[in-house]
């Protein structure tokens, strides 16, 4: 007689054809979430760089829209935004830091809506980080404030973009209407049509402010682009 052949029963190949969509599915959609994450980090990234020709969205303070920008370039608006969030986490003066992210809720196609608010911390760097004892449990840990909600992130043919900026920070709105109101983007260069003018603005490197600094080089970014 002849060995009989073993066979895998129907209802185990189809539990392991489920567990292994299951699999699939679960790490699809983490990727696609943390998608989010790369976005915010490229967009710092540029920000860092002093880069701020990137696409305009909206931003509103206290459910009051803001309108800075005529252009459709949108510098001022990124500008304003990121010198705000410098101020309102101390490092206007260049220090080193890290963007620490929190998505507000986990997205999942069609069973929830396809906008996901992102609350962001940007974290000075500690030179001394690897001599904290801050990972042991019974040492208290420095409270680590984010910005709730600031950047609204929707889907847009299959991608992640910035929606909205929602400043609802009572400390970040108060900086950020400050500089809406103060800030002079042509202090030192305007462009007029085709022409570069510079103004009689005198720059004192002993008693200019980081903020004096970061606003001379953002007006120099104007006639460093026509020379390109």
């Amino acid at each position: 007689m002849g060995k009989s052949k073993r066979t895998i029963p129907l209802s185990l190949t189809f539990s392991l054809i489920v567990v292994f969509l299951t699999i699939f599915a679960g790490a699809s959609l983490m990727g696609e979430n943390h998608r989010i994450n790369e976005v915010l980090s490229e967009r710092f990234k540029r920000f860092k760089t002093e880069d701020f020709s990137a696409p305009c969205f909206p931003i509103a303070v206290d459910s009051h829209l803001v309108n800075i920008d005529e252009s459709k370039t949108c510098n001022n608006q990124n500008f304003l935004l990121y010198i705000s969030l410098l101020k309102r986490f101390d490092l206007m003066d260049g220090s080193a830091y890290t963007l620490k992210i929190k998505r507000n809720s986990f997205w999942i196609p069609f069973l929830f809506s396809d906008e996901v608010g992102v609350s962001i911390r940007l974290q000075k760097e500690d030179e001394n980080k690897w001599f904290s004892f801050d990972w042991l449990p019974f040492v208290e840990k420095p409270e680590e404030h984010y910005i709730d909600g600031l950047f609204v992130m929707g889907r847009d043919h299959w991608k992640w973009t910035i929606n909205d900026v929602v400043i609802n920070d009572a400390k970040l709105q108060q900086i950020f209407t400050e500089y809406e109101q103060t800030v002079d983007f042509n202090k030192y260069v305007e462009k007029v049509g085709s022409r570069y003018e510079f103004k009689n603005g005198v720059v004192d490197s002993e008693s200019a402010s980081d903020f004096d600094k970061r606003l001379l080089r953002f007006n120099l970014q104007k006639v460093t682009e026509f020379l390109k």
